[in-house]
């Protein structure tokens, strides 16, 4: 029987978990005007981890070891599916509740662990401030209806009902919405199916209440506490999956998500090919 460290318990239970205090504030405050210049300036097809401090951030030991720990692996896959996401104005971003996972296979019972993870690093305050992530606790476990995708879930919530699939009645549940109270120095990690959004908004006067991204974006503005920073909400995403690609969830994956081309330019840089091994994080070879 495995045994469970209390971050693979809590991400398996929960579908996410946020480690507190990676970084340093004053750091990640100096990291943040980088990542807010790199998100405007980066070729769109240069891979993100050829900047230095972008391999400093994602590639951090420490983070490594607690990603292999939650995954239950001592090796793990990178495939460019990453990047630098900047929003100008973060109150005027448009969102709503989805799931990373992509393509995946119909015959692998839903109950399954699903081995694939997203890591974000956010360069701000969301614990005192609005723009933050909100996140459905435990629905990487649940059918959870996506109203982004109303036909599809539509046929996908019939076919449970009426019909044999991976999914089954006790699934039909609602994962727990909130808002995670992220400070400067501290990431969070989720499983793909998890159901988050992003720059979410805080209530000035219920702040530990979690509205439905619908009634964040039709209330009036005023009703919110703000950013910390009046523009630029800067956030960096890298996506990580066990080392294994006899699983067909992540060969179907990376046949929908992985970067051909900019995995290449890894593979030309040396420094960064010997810090990736180093690790024990691999490229998937031959695909």
């Amino acid at each position: 029987m495995e045994r469970q460290s209390n971050l693979r318990r809590d991400y398996l239970t929960d579908g996410f978990i946020v480690v507190k205090s990676i970084f340093t504030k004053e750091y990640i405050s100096k990291k943040r005007e980088e990542m807010i210049n790199f998100s405007k300036n980066y070729p769109i097809k240069s891979e993100i981890l050829l900047n230095q401090s972008i391999q400093e951030l994602i590639l951090n030991e420490k983070l490594i070891k607690i990603m292999k720990e939650i995954l239950n692996t001592n090796s793990l896959l990178y495939f460019s599916d990453s990047g630098v996401v900047n929003h100008t104005d973060p109150f005027k971003n448009k969102t709503g509740f989805h799931n990373d996972a992509r393509n995946e296979d119909e015959h692998i019972p839903y109950k399954k662990e699903y081995p694939i993870i997203r890591l974000g690093i956010y360069f701000e305050n969301f614990k005192d401030f609005s723009g933050g992530l909100k996140i459905k606790k435990k629905s990487h476990k649940y059918f959870i209806f996506n109203f982004r995708r109303i036909l599809a879930d539509t046929l996908r919530l019939l076919k449970v009902l009426f019909t044999k699939t991976r999914y089954n009645m006790n699934s039909l549940k609602l994962g727990k919405s909130i808002n995670l109270e992220l400070e400067q120095g501290d990431v969070v990690i989720w499983n793909l199916r998890t159901h988050h959004c992003g720059t979410s908004r805080r209530l000035k006067l219920f702040p530990k209440i979690c509205l439905q991204p619908f009634f964040e974006q039709i209330l009036p503005r005023h009703l919110f506490l703000p950013t910390q920073y009046k523009q630029d909400r800067c956030a960096l995403f890298a996506t990580f999956a066990k080392n294994d690609l006899n699983s067909t969830n992540i060969f179907r994956y990376l046949q929908k998500k992985s970067n051909t081309e900019k995995m290449s330019q890894i593979k030309l840089n040396s420094g960064l090919m010997n810090k990736l091994n180093e690790l024990k994080c691999k490229l998937p070879e031959n695909f």
